[in-house]
């Protein structure tokens, strides 16, 4: 259970990576990416895993809006804490199995 745990966190730290880096292309771009694959281009950063550690499958990402988001993860145990550890935020809370968590961007003017 201990190292379901772990990885389960693993995952949660790495969909809040991605949801930095999302942000970061937005701010940048004005748009979402299109899919996941871009962000390694257009936001290279050492760490930043866009595949599930044990199946190696792409986390799930798609656009709700120009501004709204979603990106899932499939997690082995009922809850863990947030990527950062400490209590559990209401936000990151899940269950056992795939579960989507919902992201915005800020608007950003564009010069």
């Amino acid at each position: 259970k201990a190292r379901r745990s772990r990885l389960d966190q693993l995952r949660l730290n790495q969909v809040y990576q991605i949801s930095q880096a999302i942000e970061d292309h937005h701010r940048l771009r004005g748009e979402l990416p299109e899919a996941l694959s871009v962000l390694s281009r257009t936001q290279p950063r050492p760490g930043l895993v866009f595949d599930d550690p044990v199946t190696h499958e792409f986390y799930g990402y798609r656009t709700l809006d120009s501004l709204r988001y979603e990106l899932c993860a499939t997690f082995d145990t009922p809850d863990s804490v947030g990527p950062y550890g400490g209590a559990i935020d209401p936000f990151w809370r899940h269950g056992a199995g795939r579960r989507c968590f919902t992201f915005g961007v800020r608007k950003h003017p564009r010069d």
